[in-house]
């Protein structure tokens, strides 16, 4: 009885669920308030604004003693000069993240090895919590852990960078081979993880304890995850199609933002939790488009279309593309496309 009770309450909460579909017609058109000029193009791999708005990160190839290897910069947004660099990783990045407090850089690559940097520092530390194929990479608030994912078997690993030796690595989640996870992510409070995979849905677990706190079976692939400033929201693109909203404690379905004839490749939320940035294309005009939502109403406000020489980097779903980041004061959204740009978020 008690299963079936239970069973009853999640249905209903999915059923109840408001959707919310947005067309793009009569959505005003954003306007560019500022250019970076002086940025090289095509930033590559990483490219994320901390969280205080006074840098940006980013990462390139380029060959050091006849290899190949990872350049990781941190460049100021005033001058668009370099403040700092490190070198590391040699098999390019699958995924990058900054930490809540916009101390550290974590950055993973393809044959399983994870850089953190320090950016107060300057120090950084290499481990390879993954033997090979890793996948998908999350660091936590304070930037002391990091949880990552394989590519092929979707094991999911928390290491601990606030032991100065060894960096224990624990699993929190054991799965078979051929399966996927598509998204990993920590709450900003740091009490949460949650993790989209192929084969089951969303899972969210307590930190402390790596407990599973619930299940959503999604009947479509998380692409993305991410939760709002509070906490208290997970957002999951699923299938590049819809944006769902759910509670973060119980899992239980809020609402569902339909854009039609938009597939998503990217999205992250303002730093004050009110708008929501997708960064995708548009199937009618083909053309790459972000759409700025706003989460109170759930509908779409502004949208802004890439001209030829603003696009993205090509292959959408490489982590070096589609890359948006809102301004900590939230009065506008950096497009990262052949060079970062700006637009106003005012009405």
């Amino acid at each position: 009885m008690c299963f079936i009770a239970i069973f009853r309450n999640v249905l209903a909460a999915e059923t109840e669920a408001t959707d919310f579909e947005t067309f793009f017609d009569d959505m005003p058109e954003a306007r560019v308030v500022q250019t970076f000029d002086s940025f090289p193009a095509f930033i590559r791999s990483v490219a994320l604004v901390a969280p205080d708005g006074s840098a940006l990160i980013s990462a390139t190839s380029t060959r050091r003693d006849g290899k190949s290897v990872m350049e990781f910069f941190q460049w100021s947004m005033a001058d668009q000069k370099i403040v700092q660099s490190v070198a590391g990783l040699r098999s390019g990045v699958v995924e990058a993240g900054l930490s809540a407090n916009g101390r550290v850089l974590a950055a993973g690559s393809f044959d399983g090895s994870v850089l953190a940097w320090d950016l107060k520092s300057n120090n950084s530390i290499e481990v390879r919590p993954h033997e090979q194929f890793l996948g998908q990479i999350a660091i936590s608030h304070d930037g002391k852990n990091v949880a990552t994912a394989g590519l092929q078997d979707a094991t999911i690993k928390e290491t601990s960078f606030s032991v100065k030796q060894n960096h224990p690595s624990r699993i929190v989640l054991k799965q078979e081979p051929r399966t996927q996870c598509s998204s990993l992510a920590y709450s900003p409070d740091g009490r949460l993880l949650a993790a989209g995979i192929a084969s089951r849905g969303v899972i969210v677990w307590d930190t402390k304890t790596l407990k599973q706190k619930w299940e959503q079976k999604a009947r479509s692939k998380a692409e993305q995850i991410i939760f709002t400033p509070d906490s208290r929201t997970l957002i999951s693109v699923e299938f590049n199609t819809k944006i769902t909203l759910r509670d973060a404690q119980t899992g239980e379905r809020q609402a569902v933002m339909t854009p039609k004839g938009f597939p998503i490749h990217r999205a992250c939320v303002s730093p004050g939790g009110k708008w929501l940035a997708t960064a995708g294309t548009e199937q009618s005009s083909e053309k790459q488009t972000v759409v700025v939502w706003n989460l109170k109403s759930r509908k779409g406000i502004l949208r802004y279309t890439l001209t030829d020489e603003q696009q993205f980097p090509p292959q959408p779903r490489s982590p070096d593309t589609s890359r948006v980041a809102f301004l900590p004061d939230e009065s506008g959204l950096v497009i990262f496309g052949k060079k970062p740009f700006v637009i106003g978020l005012a009405p």
